[in-house]
């Protein structure tokens, strides 16, 4: 099993985090704890005018699973927007074999992204680290710990949108 769930690429990018990641002023910090896992996550961002993530650090102490997820997420997000964040979540939530909660969020996005909106976010292209997270589809345990930085990021956001 340790050999299917930990591949030379999740040892890779889990290694990538660096554990003193933090910004000088962010507009909003949120930490998560998984429950089934322990594994504890940090976020910290900060938005453009364009509500565009302009400045992002995570700290990890997960798993190689979660670290590797966090290690993508940061790889990825400057200069995306909440509902691009959301079309990565829904596609890695596809990979995982969450099919019911994929659907849903993709009818979500669906009835966002009509041809009157120049800001559709359905032409996305997915970030191609998140086939290494494929391994884990079979072990459910381990879902949780690839899913907090997600939760971390999201929480933050939500942060931003309470006065």
């Amino acid at each position: 099993m340790a050999e299917a769930l930990y591949s030379l690429d999740i040892l890779r990018l889990s290694m990538q985090l660096r554990p003193d990641d933090k910004l000088s002023a962010p507009q909003s910090t949120h930490e998560v704890t998984s429950r089934v896992c322990g594994g504890i996550l940090s976020v910290e961002l900060s938005l453009d005018e364009n509500d565009r993530i302009s400045d992002f650090a995570i700290r990890a102490k997960s798993c190689a699973l979660g670290q590797a997820s966090a290690a993508i997420l940061d790889r990825h997000i400057i200069g995306l927007n909440v509902d691009e964040i959301r079309v990565q979540h829904a596609k890695l939530l596809a990979i995982l074999g969450k099919d019911e909660a994929t659907r849903h969020h993709q009818n979500n996005l669906d009835n966002q992204n009509s041809l009157d909106n120049p800001n559709s976010v359905t032409d996305i292209k997915v970030w191609p680290e998140l086939s290494f997270l494929q391994s884990a589809r079979d072990y459910p345990a381990r879902h949780s710990a690839i899913l907090l930085p997600y939760d971390a990021l999201f929480g933050a956001m939500e942060k931003l949108k309470t006065p």
